[in-house]
């Protein structure tokens, strides 16, 4: 009994010693794979990922990633959003309106 106990011990050590990473489901619209594809802003890391996945683009895809990735994605887009989302009246532009919505789809 001794050495099962001791297995068990090591085991949850082992457990609880792991990091869980929080998962995100992304609902991704063929809008938002166009706009992907072509976003040459992203840095090449989200490229990479973009690039990886565009052949599940489709009405009803879903991607799956970490909160940390996820995250990433929401940075660049509300980066891009001050660069361009407004026009010179401080009115959202039709690339603003997107970027909006894409910051919202990939929050929790």
């Amino acid at each position: 009994m001794l050495g099962s106990r001791s297995v068990a011990s090591g085991l949850r050590h082992q457990i609880e010693g792991l990091k869980f990473k929080s998962m995100r489901s992304v609902r991704v619209s063929v809008e938002l794979c166009s706009y992907l594809r072509s976003a040459m802003y992203l840095p090449a890391d989200i490229q990479e990922i973009v690039q990886d996945r565009l052949h599940d683009c489709g009405q009803h895809t879903t991607w799956s990633m970490t909160t940390e990735v996820a995250e990433h994605f929401r940075d660049c887009f509300t980066q891009r959003l001050a660069q361009a989302g407004f026009d010179s009246e401080y009115k959202l532009t039709s690339e603003g309106t997107m970027l909006e919505e894409f910051i919202d789809r990939f929050a929790e």
